[in-house]
C-alpha cells in the first residue's frame, strides 16, 4: 500500500473528528441544559481522542500538520 494512502487516511480522520467537534460546539448554544451536558461529554471524548492522536504522532515522529495547527484547548471553553 502506498504511504500517501496512510497519510491521507490520517488527515481525513483528523478533519472528520474536528468537524464533529465543531458541530457539538455549535449545538451547545441552541440546546436544552440536558442536551448541553451531552454535547459537553461528546466534546470531551473527541478532545481526548484527538489529544491522544496528537501525542502519538509526536512520539512516532509522524508529521501531521492538521493536528499541529489545531488548538484543542479552544474546544474546552
Amino acid at each position: 500500500m502506498n504511504i500517501n494512502n496512510y497519510k491521507n487516511y490520517l488527515n481525513d480522520l483528523v478533519l472528520i473528528l474536528v468537524d464533529k467537534l465543531e458541530e457539538f460546539k455549535t449545538e451547545i448554544d441552541n440546546s436544552s441544559e440536558e442536551d448541553k451536558n451531552y454535547c459537553k461529554g461528546q466534546i470531551m471524548a473527541y478532545y481526548d481522542t484527538l489529544d491522544i492522536m496528537k501525542t502519538q504522532a509526536d512520539l512516532f515522529e509522524i508529521q501531521q500538520d492538521t493536528l499541529k495547527s489545531i488548538n484543542l484547548e479552544d474546544y474546552l471553553k
